[in-house]
């Protein structure tokens, strides 16, 4: 009954396996039995008489004592040294040889088998925690392997879309950039209007007095009084449409210089006074309906080197978002610019009285895509641009200001002669 508790070799395992509580009890028996088994062969060379008094019998009591006791220790000693290293010491240094090899990377588990049982079993738990570690080293390697290709999936969804955010994003600006031609266009087409219809006019009068006259000169009915107020209607008509053929020509040549520039975008030497009046009369038709006044002031001539065509769509923007956000449906609102040099840089002190801005617009209103009228077709991209132009092109800063009487302002300063670096490396070294 007692030998499942000191053997354990039943249909388990084929080697025979000695439980550690054997080996103690082998070990308790032994240093039992061997002091027992000395004091019998010490009293087996006793005298019957009994504890000897003769000195030579004591000597020789001590020598069997002495080399009972050696002879026990030499041969039990090595004997359970050798059992310990062997059942024990070996396979525990085996194991930890193992451990220490899986902890440095190399996967070699415990595959053989121990006489004592707890060693074995400790064996056997270092094997199944290696292949529980190995199991989850490969069930994170798996993850690893999915999540690094769900990251690329990821990152090629998103540089797709950033691709789709900037083609859209140029695409918008172009369109920008056209409305601002358009808007020259319809500015050319506004002004020229009137002083055509007017020399239409002259010229239709002209035609009609002249036929007239030629019909008198036919039937030989002209007189000299007929004669003298038709040439001074002819003197007048002719007047009206050489002048208003030279103001027409003024505007489309005024006009076609900032569509020009504005097309072109190239640097070219301008005065910047004259310049902001011709583009001041591409903007009137914007301001014409809602009865807004535009006026710009310009102290002195500044001379200019720089992108005149940045400064028309800068200007563009800023009236487009007065009338649009600053006036709404308001009509009689006014916008005042105003030019100065200070040394070798222009100030632009641009201002509306419309209704200005909040907290939030002020925060965002250079952001790419932010506005306030999204549901009515804006895009969010026209004062992105101005602050663009202002600094890449114009290499300069612009500042948001608050007019004492109320509405938006901003404050433009940029040098007559920018420096062959571009903005954004004048940026990066600012």
């Amino acid at each position: 009954m007692l030998v499942p508790f000191f053997f354990d070799n039943g249909m388990v395992r084929k080697t025979f396996v000695v439980r550690l509580s054997t080996i103690q009890f082998i070990l308790v028996g032994i240093m039992t039995v061997a002091p027992l088994a000395a004091l019998g062969l010490i009293a087996a060379s006793l005298p019957s008489e009994g504890i000897p008094t003769d000195p030579e019998q004591i000597r020789r009591f001590y020598r069997v004592f002495f080399w009972t006791f050696l002879v026990a220790m030499t041969v039990f000693i090595p004997m359970l040294a050798i059992m310990n290293r062997s059942m024990i010491i070996r396979p525990l240094l085996r194991i930890s040889e193992r451990t220490r090899a899986f902890s440095g990377g190399i996967q070699v588990p415990v595959r053989e088998s121990f006489t004592v049982r707890e060693v074995d079993d400790l064996a056997s738990s270092v094997n199944d925690m290696m292949e529980a570690v190995i199991s989850r080293e490969d069930a994170l390697t798996r993850l690893n392997e999915s999540l690094e290709e769900k990251v690329r999936e990821r990152t090629r969804a998103h540089e797709q879309t950033i691709e789709t955010l900037r083609s859209a994003r140029e695409q918008l600006m172009l369109s920008e950039k056209m409305a601002v031609l358009g808007s020259l266009v319809s500015g050319v087409a506004h002004e020229i209007n009137t002083p055509m219809s007017i020399g239409v006019t002259a010229a239709s009068f002209l035609n009609e007095r002249t036929r007239s006259m030629l019909g008198v000169w036919d039937r030989q009915a002209l007189t000299q009084e007929d004669f003298e107020r038709y040439l001074k209607d002819a003197d007048e008509a002719s007047r009206i449409i050489q002048s208003n053929l030279d103001h027409a020509t003024r505007i489309i040549n005024s006009l076609k210089q900032v569509a020009v520039d504005q097309q072109a975008d190239e640097r070219r030497e301008f005065e910047l006074g004259s310049y902001l009046d011709d583009i001041l009369l591409s903007l009137k038709h914007q301001v014409k309906p809602g009865r807004h006044v535009l006026e710009a002031h310009t102290d002195g001539i500044i001379l200019m080197d720089s992108y005149p065509g940045a400064v028309t769509q800068i200007l563009n923007n800023l009236v487009f978002n007065s009338v649009v956000h600053g006036f709404g449906d308001r009509e009689g609102g006014r916008i005042r610019i105003q030019c100065h040099a200070e040394g070798d840089e222009v100030v632009l002190v641009y201002t509306d009285d419309g209704r200005g801005l909040n907290d939030e617009e002020q925060l965002r209103i250079f952001d790419q895509f932010f506005t306030t009228r999204r549901d009515q077709g804006g895009t969010g991209l026209g004062m992105n641009i101005v602050r663009d132009l202002v600094i890449t092109k114009l290499q300069g800063r612009i500042d948001i200001t608050n007019p004492d009487g109320g509405g938006a302002g901003f404050t433009i300063r940029f040098p007559r002669k920018p420096n062959d670096r571009t903005g954004e490396e004048r940026e990066t070294q600012g």
